[in-house]
């Protein structure tokens, strides 16, 4: 029984040993995902000579590495839990392409990954969480790269939007291709699961630039201070505890006490420019449609 494995970045020295742990109490899983923090290359980030970039680029990773602390390992963990003790499709979760483990049968069962989309991880993780196949998180992390300028970063997210918004797509494509697996409802019920983090990422940033405005604008401080201490929460706190966390793990050697003041500033301009790339993104799928061309997949670090 065959394994494959895409080690896309710098997987954990423990992580086949662990692998093999745990398949060997469980025989039964046949997909193991691997999530990433993503400082492996901060030293070289922080050479950048434009002041701005620098501090914008290092919060960037910060912000990838508290999507997968806070978003995709929870996602990850509930549908695997759900699948393993209840056997119930009650959520649904995504895989990333590197740090993924699949069993050879499970790819011979369900005939090829799907690459009829821009984005193949999240449409793949949504046919295995309607087929019944838990996606199961390991309990070591990798150490991925981030973009080092600010225009592969925007080409980055850019590419990644087309993953949650093509949730319709991947329901077509189910029906088309796996006739009876699953109803109709269940189906709807994971478009939505898929939809509301696009709709989430798109208005993220102008929301956060609307609450902090709006108070300002109607001489409201009260509901400012409110507004702000919400943003405070939302961001450059959780900025600071996935940056802790990570130094104190040794995921970051290039770290110093005045990069957490730099990174908790650059937390509202990051957030905006979060919020940017997905109006291009929408943009080409609309046009894709219209044209009925798919859209161009620019090359991404």
């Amino acid at each position: 029984m065959g394994w494959v494995y895409n080690a896309d970045s710098r997987p954990n020295t423990n992580t086949f040993k662990l692998i093999s742990n745990v398949f060997s109490y469980d025989s039964t899983l046949k997909v193991f995902q691997q999530s990433s923090l993503f400082f492996n290359n901060l030293g070289e980030i922080k050479l950048n000579k434009n002041f701005f970039i620098k501090r914008y680029l290092i919060a960037n990773t910060v912000l990838q590495s508290r999507w997968t602390l806070a978003h995709e390992i929870p996602r990850l963990l509930r549908q695997s839990y759900f699948l393993n003790k209840y056997k119930t499709r009650l959520f649904l979760s995504h895989c990333v392409g590197h740090g993924l483990f699949v069993r050879g049968d499970l790819l011979d069962e369900i005939r090829d990954m799907p690459t009829v989309t821009v984005t193949e991880d999240l449409f793949f993780g949504y046919i295995l969480s309607l087929l019944g196949v838990s996606i199961n998180p390991i309990g070591v992390l990798e150490n991925s790269n981030s973009p080092v300028t600010f225009k592969s970063v925007v080409k980055q997210k850019y590419v990644w939007f087309f993953g949650p918004l093509d949730h319709l797509n991947y329901g077509k494509y189910f029906i088309d291709n796996y006739p009876n697996t699953a109803n109709q409802l269940l189906i709807k019920w994971f478009n939505l699961q898929g939809l509301i983090p696009a709709l989430a990422w798109f208005v993220m940033g102008w929301f956060f630039i609307y609450i902090l405005i709006y108070p300002l604008w109607v001489s409201n401080y009260k509901l400012f201070f409110f507004s702000f201490s919400l943003f405070i929460f939302y961001g450059p706190l959780s900025y600071v505890i996935v940056l802790y966390f990570s130094q104190k793990n040794k995921f970051i050697n290039f770290i110093k006490k005045r990069d957490y003041f730099w990174i908790s500033v650059f937390v509202l301009p990051t957030v905006v420019l979060h919020s940017l790339p997905p109006i291009y993104t929408i943009y080409a799928k609309i046009k894709s449609n219209l044209t009925k061309k798919e859209p161009l997949k620019p090359k991404t670090e």
